[in-house]
């Protein structure tokens, strides 16, 4: 397979080569839109007239900066009109286009009409689901069944995507190793945090949420599962606006959530910020068993524990943008949370030898795991008159966690006649920062070929203080061997090269490669580092497509990509899930390679079909369980899988079977072979799975409109522990009123299927066990939303911020 990815690299490149040196390369004219002040015109329509006949022969859309480009033109005489609403069209002078000609028309600029209307109202309605070439978008906005739930639980029922509640894992495709981003800014905190922030942003401030299983060497190498870039709302209407959300609904508890987001645009300036807040009850069940072998003993543990919690959560954001001149933004960006989440837990163990119950013990646990963040940002971004364009950006990221826990213990041994109480205190803060500084650079070589340059730094500096203390005999005595306190010191440099070409007979070819290099030292103050590593590794990428119709096109792409330890898998914090049962990190953990070649063909526009084949070096298993026969004692902790191969196939269709009857249906069938080697013995896995989306749309009436919604995925391997068949089904129903206001009601897990097992069965090395979640069933959710201010485009002026162009990993935004 490596050969392959040689070969396709090579051959790939060679192509480019030999295009770049042609003298046909597709025949085009591009332009800017202008206002009369000379600030860049967004999103005006853009046609191409026959000068004989003014009949259309092609169109485009200005983008945010006024630009556009229409491509693959015949030769001839044309001309362009320009229109946008609250304008005047405008025509440019006439033009000739010969083969392989790429035109560029002088500013077309528009005047605002002399009797413009005071009041337009946009109205735009996007697909659940869209699956774009090097992407697949879910509009939450259109996902009824979402409103008044959480980022997470939108992700929970977005296409390939799963998530693991227990373990705070998230995967894409069936792959773990997937990173989440936020308005294009990839995070470093540890997966446990991340999860825990999605659980507490309120879906109703996003916009969309982008799939990006393969991305270019632009994006950061990290995550080998690829991307989640969750991307939040952003107005575009002048004056000053906003909308609100109140939301209630119950499970087993209440949850309520509710947020404001305002606006302010006029004419060189955008102010903008939003804020919400949510608090809930939850409950989960957590239970499980275990079978212990040893000399001739068999020893039979289950447990089952009932989990209550309580989160809290308030997020802010404040920020703005401002256009210095036509060709100069700057903006700035503050924001922040406070993440809380306070819980309960009553567990009860058993545990049985040859039959006889040999031990009974509850324990309680009363935790607490609170996340608070700080961030600014300030970026400018400059288009030069040659169009280049450079863009600056720099981060500055807090983070506080603090997770104290305190156990009591009872245990009562009925062969004995005796019992004992044992208790224990954990407190743990990690106090961590983030610069992250990055530079990009774009610029336009010859008349179809691009070049982005760019590089960029970030460093991150954490402290883990874990203190553990026990109380067996009426006095407290620190636990010498779990204690500890650790630093991190990590540093990632960068510099990544980006090429586009169009090339003759409706192909494009983009390639790129990025250099990384990571200096990471974990370690006690004042002690030699436990990890003390130093690497650097080349991640290419190259991605062709093909135009075959008008409705069919073609693409293929390589990439190469890393995953990195998280701080919280190397360092050896401990959690305790029973009195003989605990999890904690591991100081030895490699990072994971991956490479990855996909196949794309899209048909009738919005057919998608993709084929995708990968190569795992040094997987990670996230929790791999390990008894020790002496002691009983389980412990889980991550550690590296030899490799894994995947084969993964996705198909992507709309079906409209009635006109008040639209589908969308995702579905995803993978095939993975695990080899690595367990407690010295080695282990070898096979694995075919699975899941499916479906969400129908109903348009009852004008003013109604229903949703039904189906999640299965099949059995499917967590490491190398088995997951069992699980899947959903949710309804929504949604009200439009006059006043612009919408009222939705949505039921989760109508049937409370949505229930998580996973199956331990490795005799050979040990290993055979099983545990389950269960989640609450049948959540019901009232939401109301609504807008207020000005809702017209008089001129729709629509500028760029600074992040929304930043593919940073170095922070998290809400």
């Amino acid at each position: 397979m490596k050969l392959l990815y040689f070969l396709s690299i090579i051959g790939l490149a060679q192509l480019a080569i030999e295009a770049s040196g042609q003298s046909l390369l597709g025949t085009s004219v591009r332009g800017t839109v202008r206002d009369s002040q000379g600030s860049p015109l967004s999103y005006a329509s853009v046609l191409l007239l026959h000068q004989a006949d003014s009949t259309l022969v092609k169109g485009a859309v200005a983008t945010e900066s006024g630009q556009f480009i229409i491509e693959n033109i015949k030769s001839g005489l044309y001309r362009v009109a320009v229109s946008a609403i609250g304008y005047e069209k405008v025509y440019s002078s006439l033009f000739s286009l010969d083969a392989g000609d790429q035109h560029e028309l002088p500013a077309l600029v528009m005047a605002p009409e002399a009797n413009q209307l005071t009041e337009v109202n946009v109205v735009a309605k996007k697909p659940l689901f869209e699956q774009q070439m090097d992407k697949l978008v879910v509009n939450v906005e259109n996902m009824l069944t979402a409103a008044g739930g959480s980022a997470l639980d939108v992700l929970e029922r977005s296409p390939g995507v799963t998530v693991n509640r227990q373990n705070s894992g998230l995967s894409l495709n069936g792959k773990n190793g997937v990173l989440v981003m936020i308005d294009g800014r990839l995070n470093r905190l540890p997966m446990e945090a991340v999860v825990q922030m999605l659980s507490g942003m309120n879906a109703s401030n996003i916009d969309k949420i982008e799939l990006i299983s393969n991305p270019p060497a632009k994006y950061d190498a990290e995550g080998d599962a690829g991307l989640i870039n969750i991307v939040l709302k952003k107005n575009v209407n002048e004056g000053t606006n906003g909308s609100y959300t109140l939301s209630a609904g119950f499970g087993r508890f209440e949850r309520l959530n509710g947020s404001l987001l305002l606006n302010h645009r006029k004419k060189n300036l955008n102010l903008f910020g939003d804020y919400s807040v949510l608090h809930s009850r939850t409950w989960m069940e957590h239970l499980g068993d275990m079978r212990i072998s040893n000399e001739g003993i068999i020893s039979l543990w289950d447990f089952n524990s009932h989990n209550y919690g309580r989160r809290q959560t308030h997020n802010a954001r404040l920020g703005f943008d401002y256009s210095l001149g036509a060709n100069t933004v700057i903006g700035g960006l503050l924001s922040g949370f406070s993440n809380g989440f306070y819980g309960d837990a009553n567990r009860l163990t058993n545990i049985r030898r040859n039959g006889l119950l040999m031990e009974r013990s509850t324990m309680t646990d009363d935790g607490k795991d609170i996340w608070q963040h700080q961030m600014v940002n300030a970026n400018v971004r400059h288009t030069f008159a040659g169009k280049q364009q450079l863009s600056l950006d720099v981060d500055y990221l807090l983070y506080h966690n603090q997770n104290p826990h305190d156990y009591t213990n009872l245990s009562a041994f009925p062969q004995q006649g005796t019992t004992k109480t044992d208790l224990t205190n954990i407190k743990k803060e990690s106090p961590i920062g983030i610069w992250v500084l990055k530079a990009d650079y774009s610029q336009a070589l010859g008349k179809q070929h691009r070049l982005d340059v760019g590089a960029k730094s970030t460093r991150m500096q954490l402290s883990n203080d874990l203190a553990i203390t026990h109380n067996r005999d009426g006095a407290w005595r620190r636990d010498a061997a779990l204690s500890q306190l650790y630093d991190l010191d990590e540093v990632i440099d960068a510099l990544y090269v980006n090429t586009q070409f169009q090339l003759p007979k409706n192909q494009k070819l983009q390639a790129g490669l990025r250099y990384e290099y990571t200096r990471t030292d974990l370690g006690e103050p004042g002690q030699p580092p436990v990890v003390r590593r130093r690497y650097g590794s080349f991640f290419p990428s190259v991605f062709w497509t093909k135009d075959l119709s008008k409705t069919s096109s073609l693409r293929l792409a390589y990439s190469r990509r890393i995953a990195r330890p998280q701080y919280s898998l190397l360092a050896p914090w401990v959690i305790f899930t029973s009195p003989y049962s605990f999890v904690t990190g591991n100081p030895n953990l490699l990072p994971t390679f991956t490479e990855a070649v996909e196949a794309t063909y899209r048909f009738k526009s919005s057919y998608l079909f993709s084929v995708r084949s990968t190569h795992d070096r040094n997987a990670l298993d996230r929790f791999r369980m390990r008894v020790d026969s002496t002691s009983g004692t389980t412990v889980g902790r991550p550690e590296n899988i030899n490799s894994i191969n995947g084969l993964t196939a996705t198909f992507n269709f709309p079906l409209r079977l009635t006109d008040w009857w639209q589908m969308q249906t995702n579905l995803i069938a993978y095939g993975q072979s695990i080899k690595t080697v367990a407690e010295g013995k080695p282990v070898s896995l096979r694995i075919f799975a699975g899941n499916g989306l479906n969400a129908s749309t109903f348009t009852l009436s004008k003013t109604w409109t229903a949703e039904l919604s189906l999640f299965y995925t099949t059995p499917s391997f967590m490491g190398i522990a088995r997951m069992k068949a699980m899947g959903s089904v949710n309804a929504g129903l949604k009200k439009k009123f006059k006043n612009g206001g919408n009222l939705l009601v949505n039921v989760t897990d109508l049937f409370w299927t949505n229930r998580m097992r996973v199956i331990t069965d490795n005799p050979a090395v040990g290993q055979v066990g099983s545990w389950g979640l269960n989640f609450e069933p049948r959540v019901v959710q009232f939401t109301y939303t609504n807008t207020f201010g000005k809702k017209t485009v008089n001129a729709v002026n629509r500028r760029a911020t600074g992040s929304e162009e930043e593919r940073s990993r170095g922070g998290v935004t809400n």
